[in-house]
């Protein structure tokens, strides 16, 4: 039996039939007429968040800006949820307008439609909890919920959420399995304000499926999702009037990976085995695009949309900064390698050359990082900063940004800098870097690791002052192309594709090249013959993609029309000369592109079953089988 305290606020319940994804969002004051709602979707926003985050509310700050109807959609259950919001508003970091809707916030505020006529709840047994533990929300010590446990050590959990007036909108139990003593099951209920559920589920996934279903109602719209965590559970979620994006905010590799075969990050895995059941896949660099789809296909649902930046109108005067600071700014962590950019600063000090750092930013690292300046002996030239409240303000008052990160996404850093004519010098890693900085242009690269390049560069700039002018307004110049106009302009043309095309990549991904015929010319050509099988729609052309494997060749990928085609069969011609032409000494790829209208899908040609036969020429071009 559910335990209900007594109620300390009433609510007037809303009854959820009269929700879409249009009541919800926000109402910008100049509405484009055919805009669709957009719901920025991740799993939690905490009071000290990352770049992921930020990304996220900026979004939704500039769409609802230029008139797209916008919320931001969160899952995780927060007692802290209303003052991060009110503390979000107050700081400007989401525009007041923006509303956060957050399940369990909804749920204390609207009742559950109760899910079929027929629906049966299933009886919970009745065992021994003990006592609970109590969490209230910060903001006006109403209860949130209660949680049990059977035991200390016990798998058995059960946590009652209540509303503000004291009913039970949720129970999540985890009870013994009916089918095996040593596993679980998991039931989740929602309740209206009544003793009896009237919706159920399995997993906290099927809830927050069902739960996004139901904000959207019958409105066309576009979510996006920047949580790892929450693609997880997304993965499946279909709704027939939203089309679904992923944001790759960070790199799907592991760090220091081969882009072709190297291990893959971990966390975006799941996204990564059910790419195809995503709408659009966006990355923040075209080298990372690239790197994901010659290893899994370029099934047409992916694209490039760097992070907005703004800065100045104008270049900060020269006058204004101090000719010797580097400053770092990201999260204090293993991953963006803060010690070497500690080290590279004291190897310049001990050259003569004047130089002090600021580090902006908190995380895990920085009492080591502390330590290791005291023992450089570097505490009269290293701040720690923490979070700060303008970080554009120390950008334009440093000479040289500095990051030593062992993997970057789009590092939000390096584009802020040089929106603010702050040099950029950075390792050369995938997949950021190279695709914000022209080297020796807009900044530095140097290769990873390289801490005796980096110090060269660095003393370099810091006793040229005209070099580093140059690249100043160079940089500035260039983070233009990442301006908030520019980028929301991208996304509204990409979205406009995705859901003009979702219809026919969902077919063309089902379509299966298979390779049928090898044959040889006398001119060294080979003749590539191939058949399509499943095919499900008219293709209007193809051709045959030819690109070398290696990732560290300077290399073109070739494109090769067919040579003769039918209905469900082409032939192509494959010319000696794609050596050359294509820049490679070692291995070429076949990928097939396949068209219908605008959309097109890239497939890697292979046989249909694993031949147990496989020919090959020996160093003599004698013809073998193995």
């Amino acid at each position: 039996m559910i335990q209900s305290p007594s109620a300390k606020v009433a609510l007037m319940f809303e009854d959820t039939t009269t929700l879409s994804a249009r009541s919800i969002a926000s109402k910008p004051s100049a509405a484009r007429s055919s805009a669709l709602p957009t719901l920025m979707t991740t799993w939690t926003i905490e009071q000290t968040f990352g770049g992921m985050t930020a990304m996220c509310l900026k979004r939704a700050n500039v769409f609802h800006a230029n008139g797209i109807p916008t919320a931001v959609v969160t899952f995780a259950p927060d007692e802290q949820f209303e003052l991060t919001h009110k503390s979000l508003t107050e700081s400007g970091r989401l525009d007041v307008e923006v509303p956060i809707i957050n399940l369990h916030n909804y749920y204390d505020q609207h009742l559950p439609n109760q899910v079929g006529a027929d629906f049966v709840a299933t009886e919970l047994p009745d065992l021994d909890w003990g006592s609970p533990s109590t969490v209230l929300r910060t903001s006006d010590q109403t209860l949130f919920y209660r949680a049990f446990s059977a035991g200390k050590g016990s798998a058995l959990k059960r946590r009652e959420y209540y509303r503000r007036d004291g009913t039970v909108y949720l129970l999540d139990c985890t009870l013994p399995s009916s089918t095996s003593k040593t596993k679980t099951k998991r039931i989740l209920q929602l309740f209206r304000r009544g003793r009896s559920p009237v919706a159920e589920f399995t997993s906290a996934s099927k809830l927050y499926r069902h739960w996004l279903s139901t904000l959207i109602g019958d409105t066309e719209s576009n979510v996006i999702v920047d949580s790892k965590y929450a693609a997880g559970f997304l993965n499946s979620w279909e709704h027939p009037g939203a089309i679904k994006i992923f944001n790759f905010h960070s790199t799907h590799l592991m760090p220091q990976q081969d882009v072709i075969q190297g291990k893959l990050s971990p966390a975006h895995l799941p996204v990564i085995e059910n790419r195809t059941k995503w709408d659009g896949l966006v990355f923040l660099t075209d080298s990372q695009r690239s790197a994901f789809n010659r290893r899994f296909n370029d099934i047409g649902n992916s694209y490039v949309m760097g992070n907005p930046t703004e800065g100045p109108s104008e270049l900060p005067s020269r006058l204004d900064r101090d000719l010797s600071k580097v400053v770092y700014v990201g999260r204090l962590t293993a991953a963006k390698n803060i010690d070497e950019v500690i080290e590279i600063v004291h190897s310049v000090a001990r050259s003569g050359q004047p130089i002090s750092l600021d580090i902006i930013g908190e995380g895990s690292q920085r009492s080591s990082l502390e330590e290791l300046v005291r023992t450089l002996g570097l505490e009269d030239k290293v701040r720690f900063l923490g979070q700060v409240e303008s970080i554009g303000e120390h950008l334009r008052k440093a000479n040289v940004l500095l990051l030593c990160s062992s993997f970057e996404g789009q590092s939000l850093a390096l584009m802020e800098a040089q929106a603010h004519g702050c040099v950029p010098v950075a390792y050369d890693v995938d997949f950021g870097p190279r695709d914000v900085i022209d080297h020796s242009a807009t900044g530095y690269l140097v290769p990873y690791q390289d801490q005796t390049a980096a110090v060269g560069t660095i003393i370099r700039l810091f006793s040229n002052d005209e070099l580093a002018s140059k690249i100043s307004g160079n940089a500035f110049n260039k983070a233009k192309d990442y301006n908030e106009v520019a980028i929301f302009q991208r996304w509204q043309h990409s979205l406009e594709i995705i859901r003009k095309n979702r219809s026919k990549l969902s077919k063309l991904s089902q379509i299966r090249p298979i390779l049928v015929g090898l044959g040889f010319i006398a001119d060294g050509s080979i003749r590539v013959d191939i058949e399509l099988v499943q095919k499900l729609l008219t293709i209007d052309s193809l051709e045959l993609l030819v690109s070398p494997r290696s990732e560290s060749e300077s290399t073109n990928t070739i494109s090769v029309s067919p040579h003769s085609s039918e209905v469900e069969s082409a032939s192509f011609i494959v010319p000696s000369e794609i050596y050359e032409s294509a820049g490679s000494k070692g291995t070429l790829d076949l990928h097939l592109k396949m068209y219908s209208g605008t959309a097109a899908v890239s497939v890697r040609l292979g046989v249909q079953n694993q031949q147990s036969l496989s020919p090959y020429l020996t160093a003599y071009g004698n013809l073998s089988l193995k």
